[in-house]
């Protein structure tokens, strides 16, 4: 993707949303946002690379180096089931419960700094059984 027309200071605020559906691996959903890119690993120096594979020396952060960015993450979790917990070993964050099936997991402000490692987040439903659940969406009309 390329930007153009961004004066210096000027604030960029970029927001993504989507939906993804999550199969769960023996009872655990989880649910990983990649904030990372690494270096490009290439046979050949970059000296001797030809200008079409400049993507070669695409910039990256170094590791201990911190973001020249903020991050922030807000999940949404409509599970159809109640929720019996839910866990993120990456990153402090809380939990907002709006009901037994629906939770709000908000990103700490002290993360703000935190889109230098991949945002991990797991949960799983209550029960210990196969069961079946239903999800509504009414609309704006």
């Amino acid at each position: 993707m390329n930007v153009a027309n961004i004066l210096p200071s000027d604030v960029i605020k970029v927001e993504l949303r989507y939906t993804e559906l999550l199969v769960p691996t023996d009872n655990v959903y989880e649910f990983v946002y990649p904030t990372v890119v690494g270096p490009r690993y290439v046979d050949q120096a970059s000296h001797e690379t030809s200008p079409a594979e400049t993507w070669t020396a695409n910039p990256y952060l170094h590791q201990g180096d911190p973001p020249t960015y903020t991050f922030n993450m807000t999940v949404d979790i409509a599970a159809g089931l109640p929720i019996k917990d839910i866990t993120c070993a990456s990153h402090q964050t809380s939990v907002d419960y709006k009901g037994p099936a629906f939770a709000t997991v908000h990103l700490n402000p002290s993360e703000k700094n935190g889109g230098n490692r991949d945002f991990i987040l797991k949960y799983r439903l209550a029960g210990g059984k196969i069961e079946t659940g239903l999800l509504l969406f009414e609309g704006t009309n």
